[in-house]
This record gives structure tokens, sequence and C-alpha cells, in this order.
């Protein structure tokens, strides 16, 4: 079976359970590599950036991100620091910076070239997604008062959070847009945990979506509700 797909340009990657990992050219219909040698079920698989590096970074059971080069089909390093599952991948524009983020409630910020970790952020909530915010961008009402790194969280407590890279800060904490719950209840994971989050370029909106399957977009600039998709709740 597989356990997770992603896209890049005519490529559909595929991780199974199988622990490969399978590319294919969606143009010409067939499988151009199947990597071997994931730790069981793969569950998060992206190319770099940079077409020309021809590298796949993936994660899986052990919790390693293991960067394959798909010249020679080989894993040719891991990047070693998380305790927990990989949920997210966000590349820098430098091309050679790394967020990572896991259900270990921590952030990573790895440096390509060395293949070393630079930082690590302590979030406080497991973490779903890390979104890099363009560096060109005016982010200001969302503390961001200094040039460099800045990505936005999502976890299980159902709130955006802006972090600084540099110095691991948190600088925004978006305020709470529910209904607050008991201590036992928030432990247990509450339905307005965040499960996915992800920027929308075109419309300048940052969108989530909760344990609940609502889909909510936000401005980009100013995290203000724009609009909300409600889902199925099985009720």
């Amino acid at each position: 079976p597989i356990s997770v797909v992603n896209s890049f340009m005519s490529f559909l990657l595929a991780g199974g359970c199988d622990s490969t990992i399978k590319i294919w050219d969606v143009i010409k219909q067939y499988c151009t590599h199947n990597l071997k040698g994931s730790s069981g079920v793969v569950h998060i698989v992206e190319f770099h950036p940079d077409i020309s590096r021809l590298q796949l970074f993936s994660s899986s059971m052990d919790y390693k991100i293991q960067i394959w080069d798909l010249k020679s089909s080989k894993c040719i390093a891991s990047l070693d620091g998380h305790y927990s599952a990989v949920t997210s991948l966000a590349f820098a524009a430098d091309r050679d910076t790394l967020i990572s983020s896991g259900r270990d409630k921590i952030c990573m910020v790895w440096d390509l070239k060395t293949r070393e970790a630079k930082r690590t952020v302590p979030i406080f909530e497991s973490v779903e997604a890390a979104v890099l915010l363009p560096e060109d961008g005016n982010f200001s009402h969302l503390g961001v008062k200094k040039r460099g790194l800045h990505f936005l969280t999502a976890g299980s407590k159902g709130i955006l959070h802006i972090w600084e890279a540099a110095t691991a800060a948190c600088v925004y904490t978006q305020p709470v847009p529910y209904q607050r719950v008991d201590a036992k209840e928030e432990a247990e994971g509450s339905a307005h945990s965040l499960t996915h989050c992800m920027l929308v370029p075109g419309k300048n909106e940052i969108a989530t979506v909760t344990a609940e399957h609502n889909i909510l977009f936000y401005d980009a600039q100013t995290l203000q509700l724009r609009k909300q998709f409600a889902g199925y709740n099985e009720e």
C-alpha cells in the first residue's frame, strides 16, 4: 500500500508501507526510480527544489531524514535529530537551509552543506506542519521585525505561531480562534488541532485544516480569518 504521495513538476513521488519510494514520470507513464532502504513505512517524501541537484528527501519509522541521490539511487546521508515522526520539510530560498517539524514537539534548522543541525527550536506542542514565510514579504504585523528566516507552525493546540529561526524565539502567537477546553481534553487532543497548513502564494493566504475537517483561510500578513469551509464531523 502507498502511505504518502507528493508531486514535483511532471513527477509523482510515492512512499510505501513496504519501505520503498517510487518516482513516476506522469507524462511518459513509467517508474523512473525504486528507492529501497527506508526503515518501515515512509511517511514523507520531498524533492529538493533545485532540480539540478537530483536529490530527494524522505523520512520513515526511524525518524531520520534521508537524502537520496537520484543519479545512483542511493541514500547518501541521514539527518538525525528527531525522536518522533517527522511531519514536514521546508526548504529556504537559499536552497541550503531546511526546516523540519515533528511530533516530538520540536522543529530543527538544518545546514544542507554540512548536513548538520544548526538549531533546535522547542515548539511545546506536537507539530504537524512548518511553513516558511517569504523573506521578501512584510510580516511586521506578525512580530517579524528583522530580516532573516521565519517560519510558521501548526499543531495540536490549534493555534498558529511564528518563530525566528536564528534565535529560536516565538515572535507571534495567534489569538485563540476558538473557545478553550479544559487541560485534560487539550492533552488528549482537541478537535481544533491543526493537521495541515500551507502557504497559498497566489492568494496571499495561509490555509489550515483542523481535526474536524474544517478548512480555514487566513490573510498571510495579519492571520485574520478570511473564509472557512465546514467539513464532515460524523454527527
